[in-house]
């Protein structure tokens, strides 16, 4: 069995092309010659779950494009040039790069022992399940995050961390990359764990460059936990009146700070929760929308068919077959 060093220095096919040709595979079919930058279409990532990770394919340049979700460059060995923004930088061994969505970015050429891991995390599911996780704390990364799930953000910011000297850091991310390769029942769930336990590590870890930080800690953080906690029998009059809320006060600051209504954010929460019950369980559709809130499983059906253009019986019989 391969190793995780072993399994990443490996030259694939698209490599071995782009190593004979010197040209950029574009295996997305991207239109570089549109006047605008291009945009990587979403909807081939995140078909399997909220957290896409990919190893990026050496000997080419890939041009400038943008995206809607938050990206983590991982310089596993070697170096990578890149230009964020218009900004031109060098991305060290064990350096992360973390870029909101919206930042535009190119690659230059990388070599054989240049190996950048790419992990990209869907906009839809920051609020649903990464946030809450770090929802506990209110630090750099959190407030980032945080940032970045604001619709009406302007969303260029990026962080470099140097993580060669967290040892903690360097284990949680590997692991993450492996966990990527393997094709196990709670693959979701653990990826979504093990990269907020990265993330609340990477706290501890040297910040060596930044662009438009944000400038203040969001007490926000606090309503987010509470909703969390208690997605599946609450509603706004009385997460407003926990908090001394007016309802339409909180009901417009959830919507400047996280871009969704408090009714998707429970909805989106919903829907996560659930998926993973429908992947590890054998309860019944209608146990599993009881225990999400609904009184049955009607409603169940109707964010299925919304989000994900499935029933749940479709879904839990996609991705268990699969498991």
């Amino acid at each position: 069995m391969f190793s995780l060093d072993q399994k990443l220095h490996q030259i694939d096919t698209i490599e071995h092309q782009q190593l004979k040709n010197g040209q950029d595979f574009n295996e997305l079919n991207i239109n570089y010659t549109q006047s605008n930058t291009p945009k990587l279409p979403e909807a081939q990532f995140f078909s399997e779950g909220n957290i896409y990770i990919l190893k990026h394919h050496r000997f080419a340049y890939t041009a400038a494009h943008t995206h809607n979700f938050i990206e983590l460059n991982y310089m596993y060995s070697g170096q990578c040039q890149q230009n964020i923004n218009g900004q031109h930088i060098t991305l060290q061994e064990h350096q992360l790069l973390m870029m909101d969505q919206g930042v535009t970015h190119s690659l230059d050429y990388t070599n054989e022992q240049d190996i950048l891991i790419n992990i990209l995390i869907q906009d839809s599911s920051i609020m649903a399940d990464i946030l809450t996780n770090l929802s506990h704390s209110n630090d750099l990364i959190t407030n980032f995050i945080m940032t970045a799930s604001k619709k009406a953000a302007t969303h260029n910011d990026f962080i470099i961390f140097d993580i060669s000297q967290n040892t903690i850091a360097r284990n949680l991310i590997n692991s993450l990359i492996e966990k990527n390769y393997q094709h196990t029942k709670f693959k979701g769930r653990s990826m979504n764990l093990i990269l907020s336990a990265f993330l609340t590590e990477l706290s501890n870890s040297k910040k060596i460059q930044a662009s438009g930080l944000p400038k203040k800690k969001n007490d926000f953080l606090k309503v987010l936990q509470y909703i969390d906690e208690h997605y599946t029998n609450t509603n706004l009059t009385t997460v407003a009146k926990y908090f001394g809320y007016n309802s339409n006060y909180l009901s417009n600051k959830i919507k400047l700070e996280t871009g969704h209504t408090f009714q998707a954010l429970i909805e989106q929460k919903r829907l996560v929760e659930s998926q993973k019950l429908l992947i590890e369980s054998t309860q019944t559709i209608t146990t599993i929308a009881n225990q999400m809130g609904y009184q049955n499983a009607a409603p169940l059906f109707r964010i299925y068919k919304k989000h994900l253009q499935l029933t749940p019986e479709m879904y839990r019989q996609k991705y268990t077959d699969k498991a």
